[in-house]
């Protein structure tokens, strides 16, 4: 998930710009997550809960 998000929303042109040498992707997303813009976190949010959606559906 984090590695998704950050591919889909952080700007970059190398792999390395996804995540610092040694840096978990998750420990890469949630340092993405405090600087990103307030529109960014509202469309990240909203996949979210489209996931969350389509889980119960087919629960």
């Amino acid at each position: 998930y984090c590695r998704l998000m950050l591919i889909l929303f952080k700007p970059w042109r190398h792999a390395s710009d996804l995540r610092a040498d040694g840096q978990s992707w998750v420990d890469a997303f949630h340092a993405f997550r405090e600087v990103c813009t307030e529109r960014i976190t509202f469309i990240m949010n909203n996949m979210q809960i489209l996931h969350e959606c389509w889980d119960s559906r087919d629960d």
